[in-house]
């Protein structure tokens, strides 16, 4: 289910979006040896907020994301199916998938500041962006302490058109 008010679906600048999903995942096999067949549940929720601060082009972004993954008796998640946490989405200075476990959050925080706008009615743009990530990966999410959480922070440019995002470097 997903609720989304965003401006631009790529480069958002005021808005909201939500999404929560609910998916069930079973072994349809019965030739696995007993122990290695997979049966569980994944549930997340996917939730992006946006606000122009002052003029415009002068953006806040905050998004937060949370995914459990629960076992089916003496069925287990695979390994390949757990909650992954790096990558340009969400840890941005770790590998895609560095941190895995049943479990996962995080935080993104953005402020983007606009640093060129081109001329002769192109409506393209260069923004500078401010970032910090939080997250972690972990066995239980009601049991467990955020103690041990993963910090990121960064700076980048991104290049626009007005209908969308057109690509970005970061350094995390």
């Amino acid at each position: 289910v997903t609720y989304d008010s965003r401006d631009n679906d790529y480069y958002a600048s005021r808005g909201l979006r939500v999404a929560l999903s609910a998916m069930t995942f079973s072994e349809l096999s019965s030739e696995q040896a007993a122990g290695e067949e997979f049966t569980f549940a994944r549930y997340g929720l996917d939730a992006s907020t946006y606000v122009t601060l002052g003029r415009p082009g002068r953006i806040f972004a905050a998004r937060l994301e949370l995914e459990m993954n629960t076992d089916a008796g003496e069925r287990k998640t695979p390994f390949f199916a757990l909650a992954d946490l790096g990558g340009a989405d969400d840890l941005r200075s770790y590998d895609t998938g560095r941190f895995r476990d049943k479990d996962s959050i995080v935080l993104n925080l953005e402020y983007r500041y606009p640093i060129w706008e081109a001329a002769l009615g192109i409506k393209a743009g260069a923004d500078a962006v401010l970032f910090a990530d939080i997250g972690r990966a972990f066995p239980d999410m009601f049991t467990d302490t955020f103690r041990d959480h993963n910090v990121v922070y960064g700076f980048g440019l991104r290049a626009r058109m007005t209908d969308g995002f057109i690509g970005r470097a970061e350094i995390a």
